[in-house]
């Protein structure tokens, strides 16, 4: 069989679904070896409810939170990761491919559906899987419920489309079953009826009150998980509004919806976060929402392509909606909001440049349109390319991410955390910090980054000898940190003293995280390990993390965040009696810390060098210092804050 390739409108449909597979693993197959990020997808592929792929975890992950979400059917694809290949992530990022080809041929489907031309269709497919907005999905393995989600709206959007125009049962179920997983795949999905009503636009099929009444039942389904989701599972929505309210919030959505408008056509400056306005500024809030609304009016003016240029936008818009900051956002403006609507923005695309090039149905694969789309089709592919290496670790995506979007503050904290795990001087990360606290969007850093900004920037000032200024910023600082119950503004003003030179001063501040309960345990391990006899990290940790106030963690994930970071807060203490000289208690804390993470080559490096000091010689060649060697340098763990912020209340 011979296939016209000149021509897409020839193309069978198999060849085209091919191509869109073929060309999403092409593009992005360099990245099947890249490990995990060391973002918010070690805390998926880290769930304990997920046992490590173990069957045990088909069954606990539906009746657990993943990462304040309720996601069932996204953190079973996490576990067929875990379950076939373990920690070996090339499997992971196969999967995370094929699940953004499924959307694309469902966008080639959905398109065909709506009654577009073999052609355009194909353009549309084609262009998604090449564009470089789906980088940050397909490459952040934590967005995999992003793909997940918005594969199966796609498709069942055109399942709704097919029962509409062909009355089949089984289209209808299949739909329902698709919404209904997409659903537990991410909360993202309650944009269903609104792409459902897109639909009901281009297809124009019965009467409106007809129409309505086939768009009720999702629409009530959808409400009733929206009440579900609201009053009983999620526990992280108590966020500040951007600018202040939710009419702010409204007024500068506008000027995020121009920008995801202009990223559509010149994604060149992709990054992972971006700044976003917050205040209103009245004048370009108006002349934003001026452009978007006259964008909309001019696509519209056209009577041929009306109703799908009306489809289009409102696939858009509804697909944004969950994203828009009517709701407190933690990131107001993102790629993996904007690829849900990239499919509808390509659509309006496609159609009007055919209408602009005056193409008749029967010219619709002539050499100019072919030409055009080829020449987008490269542009958008190399742009993907160029960005493939920023996913292969955590420091060179900030790395990136800081010289693509130099005023956003988040991503100066993200830049300043992932080279401080690397260790060495962290003097040479005092500019990024300065630069961080001085975007507008620095609030908007999360507490635990932004209290290692505040630690830097401080230590800056007093190695310029301006104690007075540390002393000012610090305590101008923490008090735009979240409130205090886990003690973020006493852990700050410790670091800043532990690495000042006051470590007396650091102890007295982080007495308070060595509670009776913790002291009756260092008894414990200090009668069992001083001997030699045994290790701390053999011994099962003798502290329940609820007890230090982890009960209030929302779910397992960061219930394990929660544990690890009190863990850290621990090292610090013990290192701030190292440092002042009170050799005991350093000993019993950094038993402590070492038996509450087991298996910490920091906090045995720490109790090593305690060990020594204290003349446990066996000890301390039992946890793996050789006899008479001199002890490594021993620096204070970062300055990030190592507590988790106090779960939000509904």
């Amino acid at each position: 069989m011979r296939i016209a390739l000149h021509d897409p409108a020839a193309w069978p449909l198999w060849f085209t679904r091919t191509l869109i597979v073929a060309l999403a693993l092409l593009l992005y197959s360099g990245a099947l070896g890249y490990p995990l990020i060391g973002l918010d997808d070690v805390g998926y592929y880290g769930n304990s409810a997920l046992a490590g792929g173990g069957w045990r975890g088909l069954a606990a992950m539906w009746t657990t939170m993943a990462m304040s979400d309720y996601a069932p059917v996204s953190q079973l694809t996490v576990w067929a990761d875990l379950a076939i290949a373990g920690e070996h992530w090339w499997f992971a990022h196969l999967q995370q491919i094929l699940w953004f080809a499924l959307g694309g041929c469902a966008v080639h489907a959905l398109a065909l559906r709506l009654g577009v031309r073999p052609g355009p269709a194909a353009a549309v497919a084609l262009l998604y899987i090449l564009h470089p907005l789906g980088g940050e999905s397909v490459l952040w393995l934590a967005e995999r419920k992003n793909l997940v989600a918005l594969a199966l709206c796609l498709w069942c959007v055109e399942r709704y489309a097919a029962a509409v125009q062909g009355g089949s049962w089984r289209a209808a179920a299949a739909a329902w079953a698709l919404g209904a997983c997409a659903l537990l795949a991410k909360p993202h999905a309650v944009c269903l009826p609104l792409l459902l009503t897109a639909c009901e636009i281009a297809l124009g099929v019965a009467p409106w009150r007809r129409r309505l009444l086939r768009l009720a039942p999702p629409a009530l389904l959808v409400a009733v998980y929206v009440a579900v989701q609201l009053l009983y599972l999620r526990s992280d929505l108590d966020r500040s509004f951007l600018a202040g309210s939710r009419l702010g919030a409204l007024a500068v959505d506008g000027q995020i919806l121009l920008r995801y408008l202009a990223e559509v056509v010149l994604p060149s400056q992709l990054t992972i976060y971006y700044s976003a306005p917050e205040s209103v500024e009245g004048v370009r809030a108006a002349l934003a929402w001026a452009g978007v609304l006259t964008l909309v009016a001019v696509s519209l003016m056209p009577r041929r392509t009306r109703a799908l240029s009306a489809c289009a936008w409102l696939g858009a818009g509804g697909a944004l909606a969950p994203a828009l900051n009517l709701v407190p956002q933690l990131a107001p403006c993102a790629d993996h909001y904007l690829l849900w609507a990239l499919p509808w923005l390509l659509l309006l695309l496609v159609v009007h440049t055919e209408l602009l090039l005056g193409r008749r149905a029967e010219t619709a694969g002539s050499r100019p349109s072919m030409l055009l789309c080829g020449g987008a089709g490269l542009y958008l592919g190399l742009l993907a390319l160029v960005r493939l290496p920023e996913f292969a670790s955590r420091e060179a995506l900030f790395r990136a991410a800081v010289r693509h979007q130099p005023d956003c503050g988040i991503g100066w904290a993200q830049y300043i955390v992932s080279n401080a795990q690397h260790g060495g001087d962290l003097s040479r990360l005092y500019p990024a910090a300065n630069r961080a606290l001085q975007c507008a969007d620095s609030g908007r850093i999360l507490p635990e980054d932004r209290a290692m900004v505040i630690v830097l920037s401080a230590l800056a000032l007093n190695k310029a000898g301006d104690a007075t200024g540390a002393d000012a910023l610090v305590e101008r600082e923490v008090a735009r940190l979240p409130v205090d119950s886990w003690g973020f503004a006493d852990i700050v003003r410790a670091q800043v003293a532990l690495r000042s030179g006051a470590p007396v001063r650091a102890v007295a501040l982080l007495q308070r995280f060595y509670p009776q309960e913790l002291r009756a345990a260092a008894g414990v391990l200090r009668t069992r390990c001083r001997g030699g006899g045994e290790l701390p990290d053999a011994i099962p940790p003798l502290i329940d993390f609820a007890i230090l106030g982890g009960a209030a963690v929302v779910d397992s994930i960061n219930l394990e965040h929660g544990r690890d970071n009190y863990q850290r807060q621990l090292q610090t203490l013990a290192f701030a009696y190292l440092a002042s000289g009170e050799l005991e208690p350093a000993f019993d804390v950094a038993a402590l810390a070492l038996n509450m993470a087991p298996g910490s080559a920091e906090a045995r490096q720490l109790l090593i060098t305690i060990a020594r000091k204290l003349h446990l010689d066996d000890l301390a060649a039992l946890l793996g210092g050789a006899p008479g060697a001199s002890a490594p340098p021993l620096g204070p763990p970062a300055p990030a804050p190592a507590l988790p912020a106090p779960a939000p209340s509904h």
